[in-house]
């Protein structure tokens, strides 16, 4: 499915500006299986190889500076995290500090700001590498200048995945034949995150599962909420929510809490939405 082309995917700053995300999530940086090669894939945003995706260091900056958080959004499909040996995570989880995060490099592709933390995308491979690289990146972490770990796995519960090294999980409640109902009662009874956010598709062309915001206010947000751990809702994605009239406006003065939040995906294009 192709969206209108009047509709047009709001830049990093305009989005940050319209006050309605918490979070928002660039994406996505391409790993190697040997995890020895890297690319910053953003599309026709900007091109890595060129250099000039360090434009988006005053636009990260900046909405910095409003309160909103800014990851960098790794493993998605056809690009999965499928590191062939758990030694691997190091090195990557070195890569992505000095690259992209609180670290040093005399190139940084997204230029001198300083990224706030990491996502990643749990689809498929070893549990192992999911736990190492979080683990590697909290070592990172300190008081002033903290990581942020994501992780966006699918909607049925993985026993094998061990979330404690990570902030918030968000599962995919889309794309997949789940019971939202039943999974998300299963991940925030085991989890061991922080937060949970509900994962969610934006419009009927982002992804299947789709629930109109009616249905969100109405049956999915007071379920999440009963759980403690509750944090928000991940929307995929930008485009698509902005092709919809704004889906994320509609539902966001339900969403909000004490510390929750909206978690957007932005920077993306059609063909990597679908």
């Amino acid at each position: 499915a192709v969206a209108s082309s009047e509709v047009v995917e709001s830049s990093l700053k305009e989005t940050c500006a319209t006050g309605t995300f918490g979070y928002v999530a660039i994406s996505f940086l391409d790993i190697t299986a040997d995890g020895s090669a890297f690319l910053l894939n953003l599309t026709t945003h900007c091109n890595s190889l060129t250099g000039d995706c360090t434009q988006l260091s005053s636009e990260i900056t900046y909405c910095q500076e409003l309160g909103v958080k800014v990851l960098l959004s790794i493993g998605d499909v056809p690009r999965r995290l499928n590191l062939t040996s758990a030694a691997y995570t190091q090195p990557v989880a070195e890569y992505l500090y000095n690259y992209f995060l609180g670290g040093n490099s005399s190139s940084r592709p997204l230029g001198d700001a300083v990224l706030d933390g990491i996502e990643v995308i749990v689809d498929g491979g070893s549990p192992n590498i999911y736990e190492g690289l979080a683990e590697y990146l909290k070592a990172y972490s300190t008081t002033e200048s903290p990581i942020f770990m994501a992780a966006a796995p699918q909607c049925d519960y993985p026993e094998t995945f061990n979330s404690s090294s990570y902030d918030i999980v968000w599962p995919q409640f889309y794309n997949d034949d789940c019971s939202l109902t039943t999974s998300w009662e299963e991940w925030a009874a085991k989890t061991e995150a922080i937060m949970i956010a509900v994962g969610l598709p934006t419009a009927e062309d982002a992804a299947s599962g789709y629930m109109t915001a009616n249905d969100v206010i109405t049956r999915v947000l007071p379920l999440a909420k009963t759980s403690p751990k509750y944090g928000g809702v991940m929307l995929w994605n930008r485009y698509w929510d902005i092709s919809n009239g704004n889906y994320s406006a509609e539902i966001m003065p339900y969403v909000v809490g004490q510390s929750s939040s909206i978690f957007s995906y932005i920077l993306q294009t059609v063909g990597l939405a679908l």
